[in-house]
């Protein structure tokens, strides 16, 4: 958490828990829908790893389309993937 400052801002994580305990997960849609109304269109929810989250069509769109290099290669996290992800590599 001491890099906080270089995320884009989010609601404020727990140590080692970090926003767990914002996370509704049998319908973790609302959760990321509650979240994103109160931040902008852009915010990082801490699991406990820094995740940034993207809810603006421009902001997708020139992040992954425009500037689509800069994104490949993102580490993967094994346990994340397994809790939020329905599949392999499935976002």
């Amino acid at each position: 958490y001491q890099y906080i400052g270089k995320y884009p801002r989010g609601p404020w994580p727990l140590p080692f828990i970090g926003n767990y305990l914002d996370f509704d997960f049998k319908a973790q849609y609302r959760s990321f829908t509650k979240i994103g109304k109160s931040q902008a269109s852009i915010y990082t929810l801490f699991t406990p790893a820094p995740y940034v989250q993207i809810t603006d069509f421009k902001l997708i769109k020139e992040a992954y389309v425009e500037n689509g290099d800069v994104f490949v290669d993102r580490p993967t996290n094994l346990v994340i993937q397994e809790a939020f992800a329905f599949g392999h590599n499935a976002g």
